[in-house]
């Protein structure tokens, strides 16, 4: 009992002894807590001159009892060497755990540290100052790690980034920690690290060279620094980046004198290929990377070595090698397997980018048609230059892949040769051309493919592809296009800025021999119509590599004609080009016109030209100049199958989607033209070819006639001059023909006409409308008609069947102002249906021969006197309405009398004539005095005041006569002036008559 009693005392004793101890220790924490600050800032201060920003400090000994936590919050580090103060490093939250119980002083012991949003940055300016964590230099900085070795099991960390920028060097190096878990040990001067961490590497750069930019990772690290020499050391230390294993191993020592460490680094490993190569190479290759893609993995060895400081590099290379590799190109979705690659990349001697080298020692690979083998060199990565020696065979479809081609599509062909390059990488930023050089030769064997702009293909090509400098000669190239035979010999000055669509000035000339070629051939796409918002999409995103293409002259004695008939299908594959893509970031690099800086001159000569309409023209020959955007046609001649002489200028201006505002003056001379197939022809070329098959999709029909309608708003312009000593149209015949019509947006303008017919001269101006389509063509003529011979104007009425006078019955000369709306048909034949004409007409020394209306109205007298009338000069109007003539008054004094004639007239229908005459003067006039009067054009003969008033009704065939009153006749004589100047008004006719208007 008295037992139990002592136990409880000695248990209370015990518990107040550990209250006591728990109460001295909360006071002591609260205590040392005040001090910590201060403490440690004047730790920090004896051993840096850097500003330690206020931070708060906590001591709790039962956050983790048994342990004494150690807590810190916003440390905060400024540099301020320079002028304005620079954080260097920041701790949100920092936080010691040391075991409650430790009792050996020689050995600290510490349970864990954790770090929370940690921030570490340095900095070297371009001076070579640097800003950065700095401590003072003791006399004996290392005498303390023997007396206090520790272990720290854990070291969490969590939102982590170092940033270490050099501007000096043009380096920089940026890390986001995510979480590392580690542990650290100092024992025996030598600490060690080892441990997991993720994150995520934003960048790592040197001079123009950034690798992994934004790559996460994650990796396991084991690191040992020996405090006495001053050396660390990765070792067993790998990153998982890209799914690939990248193994570190090294030591870095600090310099005996200054600031920085020699390196002794190794990092290998796998990465992706095309990944790593877009990382190594200068900015300017990176377009051409993006012309194939694989999956093949690039082994890597990594070395760095030298010394490293402030305003030292370190010296770098950094080996390659591939085995068994695939590409694939997606121009032409093919594969070239069994790729081997082995090279080298280092900063050289003097550890810079103008020392640099990039190196593929060896290159080889297989393709469908063989094996190719390369070695590449670039040096000087300020300004970079390459050497390439390549040799081997490959398809045509391969090469488009990496070069530009002036083709649409390829179906087949083969490359084989050797070739070396030497030259500059060019630069836009820095607005340096690419200057480069070739030197060998390449063979084109059994080519196919579809040249820009046109609707055939090419097959069969065959050439020799000689390059000499910057000058690439195609030599007796031969194939067929549209299954007709054709050579061509061509060369192009500085051909790697046309290949690469680089800039540069680029100049190309050619000789080109065609059998046949067919307007037909040319893709309607070619034109780029005015007015429409989606005109730049006509054409693929590179017409230039048509435009721009080596063509100049071409010589061809031969003809030309329909194309090929289609609906077949190719028996190799077609790979179809104009999809390729540029790289956004890169595009900078490409011209923004195709055709800026090129100069192309051909000079053309053709057999014969097929034309829409069935009209073929011989003999072409023509010079094309173009420079930029601007082409010019000159010195064209050729010869038409009417035997035409023509001879023409021209041109064009070059946009992204075609060719816009085409124009072309011709001047044409016939001996013999037929002016009626001249028509048709001509306006064949305005014509839009129509669906033929009854079976096409509604879809393909109204395809179609979009493209109707999108090409009757194209722009052009042409210019006609025809000449012709002999002319025929139907039933005209004329000689010394001169015509000169402007053609522009389907109008045919009329702006000279001169015709010797009918024993007189005609001229005439106007317009007509070439989209009238299955209505025909609107036509509006302004004509001038100067002694024509009446007899010679009848007889071709007479040829054309239509009811008028007989040819024998009228003599006389006439002139006539003329103005005529009517529509010529398909076959540009004129039609008195829906015709429309004003006439003001001057008739001299007419005379009329048995005309049956006269001599029915005065069939009272004898026929010798009514048979054979003589008449003065005579002015009238007239208007014809379809088939109908109306007058509203013709006054004409004759040998038998004055007289007026007015009234309508329809050729083979009704007649309806009013005639006032003097039956007096009829009668009793001197006729033989009368004649002689009027043929010596003397004063007129006398006229009788009192008329009598005459209707000529004509029914069917016979004229019946009938006598008027006056009131009626006057009556009749305003309603038909009335209805004749209706007619004027309705169709806006106007009688002032001029050939300038």
């Amino acid at each position: 009992m008295h037992l139990s009693k002592f136990f409880k005392r000695i248990f209370i004793g015990i518990l107040v002894l550990i209250g006591l101890s728990l109460i001295g220790l909360e006071v002591m924490s609260r205590v040392y807590q005040k001090h910590a600050a201060a403490y440690f800032r004047q730790q920090f201060t004896q051993q840096s001159d850097m500003v330690l920003q206020p931070f708060e400090t906590r001591i709790s000994v039962w956050r983790h009892f048994p342990n004494v936590t150690f807590s810190f919050q916003n440390i905060s580090l400024l540099d301020t060497s320079s002028v304005t103060p620079v954080q260097v490093f920041w701790v949100k939250r920092a936080a010691v755990t040391v075991p409650l119980g430790q009792l050996r002083l020689n050995r600290l012991k510490i349970s864990q540290v954790e770090l929370e949003e940690v921030l570490f940055y340095q900095r070297v300016d371009s001076s070579g100052h640097k800003v950065g964590l700095r401590f003072k230099q003791t006399a004996n900085a290392d005498t303390t790690g023997s007396k206090f070795p520790f272990v720290i099991p854990r070291v969490n960390i969590s939102q982590a980034r170092i940033i270490s920028q050099n501007q000096y060097k043009n380096s920089s190096f940026a890390l986001d920690i995510t979480q590392a878990n580690l542990s650290a040990r100092l024992r025996n001067q030598q600490l060690t690290l080892a441990g997991d961490l993720n994150g995520r590497i934003k960048e790592i750069k040197n001079n123009k060279i950034s690798l992994f930019r934004n790559q996460t990772f994650t990796g396991n690290v084991h690191y040992t620094y020996a405090l006495k020499q001053k050396t660390g050391t990765f070792y067993n230390t790998y990153a998982l980046v890209n799914n690939n294993k990248i193994s570190i191993k090294g030591t870095h020592t600090k310099l005996a004198t200054g600031p920085g460490a020699k390196l002794d680094f190794t990092v290998a490993g796998y990465q992706p290929l095309v990944y790593l190569f877009r990382q190594l190479l200068p900015p300017q290759t990176q377009p051409f990377l993006e012309r194939f893609k694989t999956k093949s993995q690039l082994h890597f060895l990594l070395r760095i070595n030298g010394d490293s400081g402030p305003l030292q590099r370190p010296g770098n290379s950094i080996a390659f090698r591939l085995k068994n590799g695939e590409f694939y190109l997606p121009a032409s979705k093919k594969y070239i397997r069994e790729v081997q690659l082995t090279g080298e990349m280092n900063n050289g001697p003097g550890h810079s980018l103008q020392t640099s080298e990039f190196t593929i020692s060896g290159l080889s690979a297989r393709t469908d048609q063989g094996e190719i083998k390369l070695q590449l060199q670039v040096s000087d990565f300020t300004k970079p230059t390459f050497k390439v020696e390549g040799q081997g065979k490959i398809a045509l479809t391969d090469v488009a892949g990496f070069i530009n081609l002036p083709f649409t599509h390829i179906s087949g062909g083969v490359v084989s040769g050797n070739l070396n390059f030497s030259g500059n990488i060019p630069d836009t930023i820095q607005h340096t051309s690419s200057d480069w050089l070739g030197n060998g030769t390449l063979q084109m064997q059994g080519a196919g493919f579809r040249p820009l702009g046109l609707k055939v293909n090419c097959r069969a090509v065959n050439s020799r592809l000689e390059f000499a400098g910057k000058i690439l000669r195609l030599q007796n190239l031969s194939g067929t296009l549209g299954g007709r035979p054709f050579k061509m010999q061509a060369s192009i000055q500085n051909y790697f800025s046309y290949l690469f669509n680089e800039p540069g000035f680029i100049k190309a000339s050619a000789d080109i021999y065609a059998e046949h070629l067919d307007t037909h051939w040319l893709n309607s796409s070619l034109l780029a119509y005015q007015n429409s918002p989606n005109a730049a999409a006509v054409l693929p995103a590179r017409p230039a590599s048509l435009l721009t293409a080596p063509s100049s002259a071409i010589s061809s004695p031969q003809n030309i004609s329909v194309p090929v008939a289609g609906g077949k299908k190719p028996e190799t594959p077609i790979y179809h080009l104009v999809q390729k893509q540029r790289l956004n970031k890169y595009s900078g690099r490409y011209r923004e016109n195709p055709w800026e800086n090129t100069q192309t001159q051909v000079n053309l000569r053709v057999g014969n030209v097929s034309l829409p309409g069935g009209e073929k023209i011989k003999d072409l020959s023509v010079q094309v100049n173009q420079r930029n955007q601007k082409v010019k046609l000159t010195q064209m001649h050729f010869t038409t199958t009417g035997g035409g002489q023509a001879s023409a200028n021209g041109g064009f201006n070059l946009v992204t989607g075609g060719i816009t505002l085409p124009y072309l003056s011709v001047k044409l001379q016939y001996d013999k033209l037929n002016l009626q197939a001249f028509m048709q022809d001509l306006a064949s070329l305005n014509e839009q070819n129509q669906p033929k098959s009854e079976t096409a999709t509604e879809a393909q029909t109204k395809r179609n006639q979009e493209n109707l309608n999108t090409l009757r708003e194209k722009k052009y312009w042409l210019n006609l001059q025809v000449r012709a000593r002999h002319l025929e149209y139907l039933y005209l015949k004329g000689t010394n023909l001169f015509l000169e019509a402007n053609l522009n947006k389907n109008r045919a303008r009329l702006a000279h006409l001169n015709l010797e017919a009918f024993g007189g001269k005609i001229s005439a101006r106007g317009e007509m409308r070439l989209d009238g389509g299955a209505g025909g063509f609107p036509l509006r003529l302004r004509s001038q008609v100067n002694n024509i011979n009446l007899q010679q104007v009848f007889a071709f009425a007479e040829s054309m069947k239509l009811d008028v006078l007989s040819s024998q019955s009228i003599k006389g000369t006439a002139d006539c102002n003329l103005m005529v709306y009517t529509q010529l048909n398909n076959t540009f034949s004129p039609s008195f249906a829906g015709t429309i004409a004003y006439a003001k007409a001057s008739f001299r020394n007419m005379e009329l021969i048995e005309v049956a209306p006269i001599q029915n109205a005065l069939r009272f007298l004898r026929k010798e006197r009514t048979s054979h009338l003589y008449f003065e000069d005579a002015t009238t109007n007239f208007l014809m309405r379809d088939y109908q003539f109306i007058t509203p008054g013709l006054k004409l004094n004759s040998n038998l009398t004055a007289f007026e004639l007015s009234g309508t007239y329809t050729m083979g229908g009704p007649a309806k004539l009013n005639m006032d005459v003097n039956v007096l003067s009829v009668l009793f006039g001197n006729n033989k005095r009368r004649i002689a009067r009027i043929q010596a054009d003397s004063v007129s003969t006398p006229r009788f005041g009192k008329k009598q008033h005459l209707q000529l009704f004509r029914e069917k065939d016979k004229y019946k006569v009938r006598l008027s009153d006056r009131k009626e006749q006057e009556q009749t004589r305003k309603a038909l002036q009335q209805q004749f100047l209706t007619f004027l008004q309705q169709h806006h006719i106007d009688t002032v008559f001029s050939m300038n208007r």
